[in-house]
């Protein structure tokens, strides 16, 4: 949990930066960044969504 809300925190910099940011290729690496931090964060929702129906089914 403390990684997904640590990459959450991150992606919300990298949205602030990109704004911020004047250069293309500056915007496109913190793209490339954010986009890495999602998909961990996507992979982090579906294994605390499988944990969930386990202990759903566990009642």
């Amino acid at each position: 949990m403390k990684d997904f809300e640590k990459n959450l925190k991150r992606l919300d910099e990298i949205v602030d930066e990109i704004e911020k940011n004047e250069t293309l290729s500056g915007a496109l690496s913190l793209y490339k960044e954010g986009i890495g931090l999602l998909a961990e964060a996507s992979v982090s929702l579906q294994q605390f969504d499988e944990e969930i129906e386990i202990l759903e089914k566990g009642e």
